[in-house]
């Protein structure tokens, strides 16, 4: 498409008043460039009961001499906008001129190009909050701007992909007001692609508008994922949460799947074949390492999750974005074992987060270039999930020495028996003659033997043009010789003696090797007794020479010992996924694992059973010297729960390992009110070793029953401090005030909103432990909208003027239009709401209703029959 109008860096201050007589575009540039085409990618979201667009255009243009261009866009109002050129973000700006829709005017914005290449591609991103108008959603993109344009072009063309992250009921599209399709979705997101092109030597002169429906599919079951921007190779974490009352029902083990931005699957991943039980307020949590099913990472661009659920019988989508702009680096700019490190104080334990940097101790971290781990736990009863990803880049000199070219592993188990895969490309060599081996392995625990069957079975292919002919005749004579009944009872004979009959070799078969193609490939089983892979047991150790010679990689100086461990965890299930690539000298590791029993039991044993050698210097900050003061019992006293923590740790950040981990609370066991001051004598301990950049951030926090604030002569009651090397020193003078909490909500926060109900303005004050994502008020009522982290409970204190005539038996309280028993109190002119929930996304609505004042219709009543009776009398009267 061609895009016209003249103009050149002189002429550029006299034109600029009288632009929109020259030319507009989509976008508008001036002077005249040529663009053929221009590509366009809608996506319509839902977040927090509101609706979205996400808008990506790219204008490839070619520039036929000039050294200045600017160019005109019109986006709608209160648009999010970010301009690039060739990949360079550029300036722009708001301008006074208007662009004229069949919805209404859009805002103008210009940029300006100085000395433009011969060829150029501009990319704009804007998203933008929809208008809901007639109880659908209503979009326009600014497609008709060849209307200001002296057209010089044979033709022009759109090409437009246009998706929903939603369900929908139904989709209008229209040019202007001239319909072009109306598609009944019944409860499917939108995948559409649409083609535009002009008439010969006319360019295009009406916007797309799109009108939609959405449907109402999928608010009581949430899938999502963790985040919405993604890095290319980083982990996409995937969740379904059942937020329904009753069980969902999934056709297997994984029956989700990745689409691009048309439409189309891109991968699919193995899955156990075993209808798989979802239970009310459970999650389900899946990792995609960003790869297709041929194995390649997919480039940058929008990506759907679906799922397939069995009963109730639907599928749902959720959408992101794989980027090609680099993650932002953190802002923490410190040396040594330096950062934040927040305690939020209650009256029987401490909540701890810590985020910094610190200086590796080995200098030598070469080989690992870049490390990344996460884990997040949650807790619910005598059940916790964990999940982890653990992501590692190898410097590119070590991916050169390993023969590996990639592989890709998984494992799943699920109550006593597991199945998985290990699939591997090499780089053959005549030292390394093998071209890709698959591995298959099977587990199943027989509860009448307390053993555990282990199945196995390969294929290995190797290289017969690096290998000589001496060692192809060599694995034929393996094969013949494991093939031989004879050797196979000897081979049995020998695993149950060395394994003092703990381990044995139930089959051997299907041994096989071809000498044209290199394929070997064969089976075997073998029976472990007692093994329940489901019973996780740390064995002890004691400081011995045997053990230590298995910490080779570990300075001695730093030697953890660990014994006396008894406990253990059940594993329930795990799902464990492992992708090595040598092109991206990455290797990446995530699962997730739900284990039954006392986690928090399991971490105080192995805490307890440790001994702590000895701890080097870090830097200047001699740890050692820190916990000097702690005695050695103190810290056993310490109950750890890290029944919903979660941590991460990314090397290198600035040549630093970056730590960020939190939700994990103390206790001290002998005396749990006592804590707090164990906590300040480990804080004052270490006053003479602490940076000037380390930081304490003290709070005080709240029970549903208990309010903790802080007090100290200098600063008085306050609710936190800030403690650095230049105050810490006034810890020990910083003590707790408890008083009630008035709210009854365990780390609340107060919210306030002005609402108007019948021309009044109301002051509404909202203490919750949720996150409050909209307010509205009804004639008779407020709607408040509310969402937090699933599975944990959630409230809501309300605190209202009461409308003129109403008390509190006029106020019913509804929970996703679902009348719940709330506590209503009054006090004074003053209404106070409590209700609680189970944590996700919810619709609190309270409705109040205005008593009937039977005598004002009495005395009314009175009125009429008087007037009646008058008239009567008068009649009388007359005749």
């Amino acid at each position: 498409m061609y895009r016209v109008g003249v103009l050149v860096s002189v002429a550029l201050l006299i034109l600029v008043s009288s632009i929109y007589t020259l030319s507009y575009a989509n976008p508008i540039p001036v002077p005249t460039i040529i663009m053929p085409n221009e590509y366009i990618s809608i996506l319509f979201r839902e977040s927090g009961g509101r609706y979205y667009a996400d808008v990506y255009g790219v204008y490839p243009f070619e520039n036929v001499g000039y050294k200045s261009i600017t160019m005109y866009y019109p986006i709608p109002n209160n648009s999010l906008v970010t301009v690039w050129i060739d990949g360079k973000l550029i300036e722009w700006k708001y301008t006074d001129e208007t662009y004229h829709t069949v919805i209404g005017d859009y805002k103008m914005i210009s940029w300006t190009i100085e000395n433009p290449p011969e060829e150029f591609t501009i990319k704009v991103q804007y998203s933008h909050e929809l208008e809901i108008r007639d109880g659908s959603i209503l979009f326009l993109y600014a497609l008709g701007t060849g209307k200001y344009l002296e057209y010089y072009a044979k033709q022009t063309v759109a090409y437009i992909n246009i998706s929903s992250t939603f369900s929908v009921n139904t989709y209008r599209v229209c040019f202007d007001n001239e319909l072009n399709k109306s598609i009944d979705l019944s409860g499917k997101p939108i995948f559409d692609k649409i083609v535009v092109k002009s008439r010969v030597f006319r360019p295009l002169t009406k916007d797309l508008v799109i009108r939609i429906e959405p449907s109402e599919l999928g608010k009581d079951i949430i899938f999502k994922t963790d985040k919405k921007v993604y890095s290319p190779g980083e982990p996409i974490k995937i969740m379904l949460y059942n937020n329904m009352e009753s069980s969902i029902y999934l056709p297997n083990s994984a029956p989700w799947g990745i689409k691009d931005a048309a439409g189309f699957t891109i991968y699919s991943p193995i899955s156990l074949q075993v209808v798989t039980e979802v239970k009310p307020g459970e999650v389900k949590v899946w990792i995609w390492d960003q790869r297709d099913n041929m194995g390649n990472y997919v480039g940058p661009g929008i990506y759907y999750a679906y799922i397939e659920i069995l009963d109730p019988r639907k599928t749902l989508y959720t959408s992101f974005e794989i980027t090609t702009l680099s993650p932002p680096t953190y802002p923490v700019k410190i040396s040594g074992i330096e950062g934040e490190l927040d305690i939020k104080v209650y009256p029987d334990k401490v909540r701890l987060n810590y985020k910094g940097l610190v200086n590796p101790y080995q200098k030598n971290l070469k080989p690992l270039s870049n490390i990344l781990f996460e884990y997040n736990i949650t807790t619910e009863d005598n059940t916790s999930k964990i999940s982890f990803i653990m992501n590692i880049r190898l410097d590119s000199s070590e991916c050169k020495r390993l023969p590996i070219n990639k592989m890709h592993a998984y494992y799943s188990y699920l109550n006593g028996s597991g199945e998985g895969f290990i699939k591997a490309f090499f780089n053959a060599t005549e030292d390394f003659p093998l071209n890709n081996m698959t591995i298959m392995v099977a587990n199943l625990y027989n509860a009448t033997l307390n053993a555990t069957d282990i199945d196995i079975s390969f294929s290995i292919y190797f290289s017969i043009s690096h290998m000589t002919q001496d060692q192809v005749n060599e694995i034929e004579y393996i094969v013949t010789m494991i093939n031989n009944p004879i050797f196979q009872d000897k081979i049995k004979n020998e695993i149950y003696k060395e394994s003092r009959g703990t381990i044995e070799l139930r089959y051997i078969k299907d041994f096989t090797f071809d000498r044209e193609s290199g394929l070997l490939s064969g089976s075997a089983g073998l029976r472990i007794y007692n093994l329940a892979i489901g019973n996780l047991t740390i064995l002890p150790y004691g400081y011995s020479e045997e053990f230590k010679k298995y910490l080779t990689y570990v300075d001695v100086s730093e030697l953890y010992m660990f014994y006396n461990v008894t406990e253990y965890v059940k594993l329930k299930s795990l799902n464990a996924t492992l992708d090595y690539d040598s092109s991206l000298c990455t290797l990446n590791i995530s699962g997730d694992i739900e284990v039954e029993g006392d986690i928090n039991k399991y971490v105080n044993m192995v805490k307890n059973s440790m001994s702590i050698i000895n701890i080097p210097s870090y830097h200047n900050l001699n740890l050692h010297d820190i916990f000097s003061n702690i005695a050695e019992e103190t810290y056993r006293d310490l109950y750890i729960d890290v029944s919903n923590s979660y941590a991460l740790i990314k090397y290198p950040v600035d040549g630093r390992i970056l730590i960020n981990i939190g939700g994990i609370y103390v206790t001290y066991l002998p005396d749990p009110e006592k804590t707090y001051d164990v906590i300040k004598d480990i804080l004052y301990s270490s006053k003479d070793s602490m940076s000037s950049n380390f930081k304490v951030v003290l709070t005080g926090g709240s029970s549903s029953k208990l309010d903790v604030a802080l007090s100290h002569s200098s600063l008085g009651v306050v609710k936190g401090v800030t403690l650095t090397k230049s105050n810490i020193t006034m810890i020990p003078k910083l003590e707790l005030v408890i008083g009630p909490n008035k709210y009854g909500i365990a780390d609340y926060k107060i919210i306030s909103r002005n609402i108007s109900i019948d021309g009044r303005v109301f002051r509404l004050t909202l203490a919750t432990n949720s996150t409050i994502d909209e307010v509205k008020s009804l004639e008779d009522g407020v709607i408040i909208k509310v969402s937090g982290r699933p599975g944990l409970i959630g409230a809501l204190n309300i605190t209202i003027s009461k409308p003129e005539g109403v008390s509190k038996d006029n106020v019913k309280v509804y929970v996703d239009n679902e009348e719940v028993d709330a506590i209503i109190t009054e006090v004074g002119n003053q209404l106070n709401i409590y209700v609680e929930y189970m944590h996700s996304t919810h619709v609190i609505t309270i409705k109040w209703s205005r008593p009937i004042n039977y005598l004002t219709y009495i005395a009314l009543i009175l009125v009429a029959v008087a007037i009646v009776i008058g008239i009567i009398l008068y009649r009388r009267r007359v005749t």
